[in-house]
């Protein structure tokens, strides 16, 4: 048995209905069913319900009869697909009158995809050249094919009630009223679909080498950011790092995504304009235990700090998300010693372009989980990082606050690695902002090693803000924390640098 995906289109005849959107059959075949293995059941049963909802989402779904509950895989992609705002409604609610006279159950197993729709994606991941090419070419597959499918549908007839207006999904009724439902539905003919459950993403039946590669497409997300206040009457004094665990942040995304495959990015940004510079890496207590360990590295120690941590956590979530506004392309990489304290890590020029001024490169330094029954008790090294675009790679360096000529430790060099991601944004969206741009150095006149410049593109916007460092060499070695009004640079060597660029990405609400 030939079957269709379904496609959820605006309602003209109703189009003075804010949620008016109509369930339809999508124009081509998308798989076929064993007949023979779909489960059927044949029953009697009246239901009558009123359903409360939050936002314009829950509205036409619930409008359009998919069980919400059921949608969780799909609705990120779903409302953006339809262009649904995702805008908060008060009081409102929706009533369904139901008559339900069948249900069938599909199970995976008995469904097979049509080769049709295979090969049309594979032609697309294989032909088309850029990554928004693509995604613009799988968005009308789905308009082609079904933007999901359903494994439970309920037939009989409906009369679904909301702002005062009805529709009713059955045949001819003389009234809006039970008995006159009760009454049409004698006659099968005049069944309709009146319920969608357990619902998935038409691609979501692809096999699992191909579904992957149209999950790299969309590449990665972010699927958590937050900002940290650093305790103000925090005691740097004996060179003891500030410590904000994130395990729980990190816990929380294990229903959509591989929490194992996630990485993490974070800058420092300032309330004041004093000699404060902060340094900043991200330690694994164990593989699914993060915290970001951050260090005052200049002599003001003994006064109150005003600064905050910017975070996000990206990853590859399990749904396909079509919203390619912004493409990420995460990834992590070990490093190798060059020198007394100086690593370096080669960055594959297939996933990360350095040299556009529209790409951003965020990158964290990481040190690696100990092993068993062993501590990370290295509280007074400070680890730092900076792009290196001329050889497509990215310099780490690491020093002991206690007492900098003092070589690092072998154990903690061979546990660093790097984190490094790329965002790309679509010149066509203008809510994101994220590139590189040129910076001037100037001395500060009262603290030294601290140098600063001044940028009017972070006066305008209040968004959290990631940055990172590019330079031309692996010779300067510094940490770059931000606020409205300057951007600052504390060197850690003698080396100056006085001229680089800066990579940045104000991360959207």
């Amino acid at each position: 048995m030939s079957a269709h995906g379904f496609i959820m289109r605006k309602d003209q005849a109703e189009n003075n209905s804010e949620y008016a959107f109509n369930v339809e059959n999508a124009p081509e075949i998308a798989f076929k069913i064993d007949e023979n293995k779909v489960k059927t059941d044949i029953y009697y049963r009246i239901v009558e319900e009123t359903k409360p909802f939050k936002h314009e989402f829950d509205a036409i779904c619930n409008g359009s009869l998919i069980t919400y509950k059921d949608i969780s895989t799909i609705f990120p992609w779903l409302s953006y697909l339809l262009e649904i705002p995702k805008k908060s409604l008060k009081d409102s609610t929706i009533n369904f009158k139901k008559v339900e006279k069948a249900e069938i159950f599909i199970s995976k197993e008995n469904v097979v995809l049509n080769n049709n729709f295979k090969e049309d994606i594979e032609k697309i991941l294989e032909l088309c050249g850029s990554v928004y090419d693509k995604v613009k070419n799988l968005r009308k597959i789905i308009d082609k094919y079904g933007y999901f499918y359903a494994r439970h549908i309920v037939f009989g007839g409906a009369i679904v009630t909301e702002n005062s207006k009805s529709k009713v999904i059955c045949g001819n009724l003389g009234d809006n009223s039970i008995p006159s439902l009760i009454e049409s539905l004698k006659d099968p003919k005049n069944w309709k679909i009146i319920e969608y459950n357990d619902i998935h993403p038409i691609f979501d039946l692809l096999g699992d080498e191909l579904k992957m590669k149209v999950l790299d497409v969309l590449g990665h997300r972010i699927l958590k950011a937050s900002s940290k206040e650093i305790d103000p009457n925090y005691d740097f004094s004996k060179n003891v790092p500030y410590v904000y665990p994130l395990a729980n942040e990190l816990a929380e995304l294990n229903k959509i995504t591989d929490i194992h495959k996630c990485h993490i990015f974070a800058s420092i940004s300032k309330e004041d304009e004093d000699g404060d510079i902060f340094s900043l890496r991200l330690d694994y207590i164990n593989i699914l235990t993060p915290q970001i360990v951050v260090h005052l590295i200049t002599m003001f120690k003994n006064k109150k700090h005003q600064a905050k941590i910017n975070w996000i956590i990206v990853g590859q979530p399990n749904y396909f998300d079509f919203n390619q506004t912004v493409s990420l392309r995460s990834s992590e990489h070990l490093a190798y010693k060059i020198g007394n304290n100086k690593l370096k890590v080669d960055i594959p020029k297939n996933n990360i372009t350095l040299s556009s001024a529209e790409s951003c490169i965020l990158c964290t330094c990481v040190l690696e989980a100990p092993k068993m029954y062993e501590t990370n008790s290295y509280n007074s090294i400070v680890i730092g990082t900076h792009i290196v675009s001329s050889s497509h790679s990215a310099c780490l360096f690491a020093y002991d606050l206690k007492d900098e000529s003092k070589d690092v430790e072998d154990d903690l060099l061979q546990r660093l690695k790097l984190f490094i991601c790329s965002v790309d944004i679509n010149e066509s969206d203008k809510k994101y902002l994220a590139g590189q741009m040129d910076i001037n150095w100037k001395e500060s006149e009262i603290h030294p090693n601290i140098l600063y410049s001044t940028n009017d593109i972070y006066k305008k916007i209040e968004a959290p803000i990631l940055v990172n460092q590019l330079f031309e060499n692996c010779e300067k070695h510094g940490f770059i924390n931000i606020n409205s009004e300057k951007i600052f640079y504390g060197a850690s060597n003698i080396l100056f640098a006085h001229s680089g660029k800066i990579a940045h990405f104000f991360v959207p609400e």
